[in-house]
């Protein structure tokens, strides 16, 4: 998935930008957050193990910003932004929600 996203001001506590997740066990689904000190961070549910997280880079303020949450089934579930690879964590088997999209 990618999307564009423009932050204007940044203050506690975490927001979601997009979701679809289950938080409870088996852990499912995805997220992409602004967290409380202003970061890009991307989860992905693990099952019994709770979420993966990679921690992206810095928010720039009233700046378009791409967003890229890639998931393959080579078990490959990577994070990009501005076409910048923040991380690739492959892991055995991840769970995907079933439920609605949160925007």
């Amino acid at each position: 998935m990618s999307l564009y996203v423009k932050v204007s001001s940044g203050s506690p506590p975490l927001k979601t930008v997009i979701s679809s997740r289950i938080n409870s066990s088996p852990y499912s689904g995805y997220s992409i957050q602004i967290t409380s000190d202003n970061y890009w961070e991307a989860w992905v549910g693990k099952g019994a193990s709770g979420f993966e997280t990679i921690r992206g880079t810095a928010i720039v303020f009233d700046t378009w910003t791409q967003l890229k949450l890639s998931i393959n089934s080579g078990y490959a579930f990577s994070f990009e932004i501005n076409n910048v690879l923040i991380s690739t964590v492959i892991f055995f088997s991840f769970f995907l929600s079933f439920f609605h999209l949160h925007v």
